[in-house]
């Protein structure tokens, strides 16, 4: 039993490092913290290094997979959504391209009015022109804006 588990998880360390997630992982650090006080002094405390591009916080980072998933609808159709909430600045430091519409803005996350949607959830949904669609998460209407 002990060999066989080893094994899987040797395979999916193997299949994790393999994953394009449209960054590059050897350039990003993540760190787990614990409220908006932690954030901004780790903020403050990494923003006069040298070698620290960018920071940027977020609730969840994509690539975990402790992430919610909450009531949403579109139209009639309902389904639980993965959110992820990040500040305005996250895809920049990530290093992330936006394919269409614009990035998140202050008071899109002030306000959390806006969203931004993957590749995936756009055929999942089959949404031909998805910029301006409504989506309602947790009884909130939410504009896609990218």
């Amino acid at each position: 039993m002990v060999l066989i588990a080893g094994t899987v998880f040797t395979q999916n360390a193997k299949y994790q490092d393999s994953i394009d997630f449209g960054y590059d992982k050897e350039m990003l650090i993540t760190a787990l913290i614990q409220g908006r006080h932690e954030a901004e002094a780790l903020s403050q405390a990494i923003s006069s290094h040298p070698k620290i591009e960018s920071s940027s916080a977020s609730v969840h980072h994509f690539a975990f997979i402790n992430a919610p998933q909450r009531p949403a609808r579109i139209a009639l159709e309902k389904f639980n959504a993965t959110v992820y909430e990040v500040s305005p600045n996250y895809f920049a430091t990530v290093g992330l391209r936006l394919i269409a519409g614009r990035l998140l803005n202050e008071q899109d996350t002030l306000h959390r009015s806006s969203v931004l949607v993957d590749e995936n959830f756009v055929k999942r949904h089959r949404l031909d022109d998805p910029l301006e669609s409504k989506v309602e998460v947790e009884g909130k209407v939410m504009t896609i804006i990218g």
